[in-house]
């Protein structure tokens, strides 16, 4: 599931560097989604699925080594080729006749933390995404005043400084936000493409 690129973050065409680009008013219906990855708001586990189905997966009791495989499958900490092969080993210590089933289950409980999760990071990207939205109005402000104060004939040379100074800071930080939005955009789809992964090694193995 590799993920679907948009052209920038903000209006298409800004540059990437411009906190004005943020502040820009976005077209009819967009959201305060930051990332340049296409905002995808849900997946069904028949997306990511391909065994019996999952439904069938409320009937069946869990054991401990069950509850123990989805905990470390979830584990994001741990690579998805290792948590493929440890899937895979633990689909291999059952009978074949409850292979069908175990593995279901634990694919049904391993979406529903890693669906959550996924759900959750969004949400906070979004929430901080709005306060991008608002530290950009917030410089465009700041920017309009100085541009202001340097036009005045009798403007200061100190509060034309000091105006410098505050749109220099806040757009430092703005950019260093920006760039720590980075990796946490990825996690949605690296979440995916997890679940995608282990899906598709649970149902090999029945």
């Amino acid at each position: 599931m590799a993920p679907s690129q948009s052209t920038v973050v903000g209006p298409a065409g800004a540059s990437a560097a411009n906190p004005m680009a943020f502040a820009r008013p976005g077209a009819k219906g967009t959201t305060n989604w930051p990332c340049v990855q296409r905002k995808v708001e849900d997946i069904s586990i028949g997306q990511v699925w391909n065994g019996p189905d999952p439904a069938s997966a409320s009937s069946v009791e869990r054991t401990a080594p069950m509850r123990a495989l989805v905990g470390e499958l979830a584990a994001r900490r741990l690579p998805l080729p290792e948590a493929q092969a440890r899937a895979e080993a633990f689909l291999k210590t059952l009978p074949e006749a409850e292979r069908a089933k175990t593995a279901t289950a634990v694919f049904a409980d391993l979406f529903a933390i890693l669906n959550t999760e996924r759900t959750e990071i969004m949400q906070g990207i979004e929430r901080y995404g709005a306060k991008q939205k608002a530290m950009a109005e917030t410089i465009r402000a700041e920017n309009a005043k100085l541009s202001k104060l340097r036009a005045a004939a009798d403007a200061a040379p100190a509060d034309i400084d000091q105006a410098m100074q505050t749109v220099t800071w806040d757009t430092r930080i703005f950019n260093e936000r920006r760039q720590s939005l980075t990796f946490v955009c990825e996690v949605p789809t690296i979440i995916e493409q997890r679940l995608f992964g282990l899906g598709r090694t649970l149902s090999a193995g029945l």
